[in-house]
This record gives structure tokens, sequence and C-alpha cells, in this order.
């Protein structure tokens, strides 16, 4: 029960009726639905593993996420760059997709709604960490092996490469070399923050939004009603 609180985020039960949670949205809500309308793009699902039946609920960011598929390393590497180069850090924001079967590998899959005003950064992959849902087969690989060497170049204190040599990724990395200018420009390729949302819903790119918390929209008979009413 512990594990799943901390996997899925705190969360309480909203309402069960269409009309009031169409009011709740409309209300909480307008910055996003604002940006699918002026997109022309329906709302990016979530999948839960644990959830209480209901047609509306809400959720509270998690500020300390952790990646499941990615070292430790690696993924506070990930975030440091995220930040510095004013992308939304995925660590403390909530991950959305626009692929049904994609979100439904995390469990129930559910509408996300942010709320309030927030950023966004999504990447040219529809996950982060699978390989083969890249735009390029070759961009995960060279994701890793820059977030490995990041901090022999881009941090201070810089880290030797021999003391790198140690880290268990999933992914083998063979012969680790100095970090290019050219790594640079192909990492910066992967992230688009606060533009072009319509490119990563159409192409099912994977999304993540910095909101403090969320709502989820149960897909069942209800849900349409809803979604007719605020889009």
């Amino acid at each position: 029960m512990r594990l799943n609180k901390y996997i899925n985020e705190e969360s309480e039960n909203i309402t069960n009726v269409a009309n009031d949670a169409a009011k709740i949205l409309e209300k909480e809500c307008q910055y996003y639905l604002n940006l699918l309308k002026s997109n022309r793009i329906k709302p990016f699902y979530r999948g839960i593993g644990v959830y209480k039946p209901t047609l509306l609920m809400k959720k509270y960011t998690r500020t300390d996420r952790r990646s499941s598929g990615m070292n430790d390393f690696i993924f506070k590497n990930l975030n440091d760059y995220l930040k510095i180069s004013n992308h939304t850090r995925r660590d403390n924001s909530v991950i959305a997709t626009s692929s049904y079967m994609n979100a439904e590998g995390f469990g129930k899959v559910y509408y996300i709604f942010p709320e309030g005003k927030f950023n966004y950064t999504w990447i040219t992959s529809g996950d982060l960490n699978i390989k083969r849902l890249y735009k390029k087969p070759s961009q995960y690989q060279k994701l890793i092996e820059f977030f490995i060497l990041y901090t022999t170049k881009y941090k201070r204190p810089r880290t030797p490469i021999e003391k790198l040599k140690s880290i268990s990724v999933r992914t083998p990395i063979t012969k680790l070399k100095s970090i290019s200018d050219d790594s640079l420009s192909e990492i910066k390729e992967l992230f688009t923050t606060n533009k072009d949302i319509h490119i990563a819903y159409t192409k099912e790119y994977e999304i993540w939004f910095d909101c403090k918390s969320y709502y989820l929209l149960e897909i069942n008979i209800g849900d349409m009603e809803v979604i007719n009413r605020i889009l």
C-alpha cells in the first residue's frame, strides 16, 4: 500500500456527476483547455496503477519523482540539464501522452487536466526510457551517453571519466569518449518547451507538465458528456 501511494501520488475523489466535473474543469483548468482548443487537440492521457472508481479525481504532483527506467545518476544529470536549459524538470512534473496504448502500459487510462498555469516540455520519443520509441534509433543511446558524461564538462567540479566507468546502466556503454559540442546539439533537438504542443500530440510523444496538481477524468460512458461541454 505504501509503495502504491508513492508511485501513484496522493489523490482524492471529486465527483461522479458529469455536469459537476465539467464545471470544475472549466474553472480550474482554463489554461489547459485554452491550449487544447487553440491547437485543436484533445486531452492527453495518463495511466495509473491504483485508482478509486470515480468520474473525476484530483491528484497532487510529486516533487521528487524518480525514473523507474533510468539510472539515478543519469536521471539527476538529465534534470539538471533541463533546468539550466530553461526546460521543465521531469522530476517534479506529471507525465502524459496522447498514445492510449503507451498510457495503458502504466495502468488504467484517464484523460489528464493540469490545474492552473504551468510549463510543459516534450521529447521526440513516445517514452523517455524506451529506445524503439525515439524518432531516430540512435537518439536513445546518445542521450544515455551524454548524461553519463555530463558531469565531465558541464558541471563544476568536473568528474574524471575514469570515475564514471563503474556506473550501472541498462544499455551497456562499450566505450566512453569525451563529450562534444555536436553531442550537445543533438540533445538540444530532443526537447521542446512551451510550444508546438500539437506536434507532441499528433506524434504521440511523451510530455510532462510542471503543475502542482491535476485532475483525471475517467474514460467511460460519462466522459464524452464532459469533453463535449468543455471543448
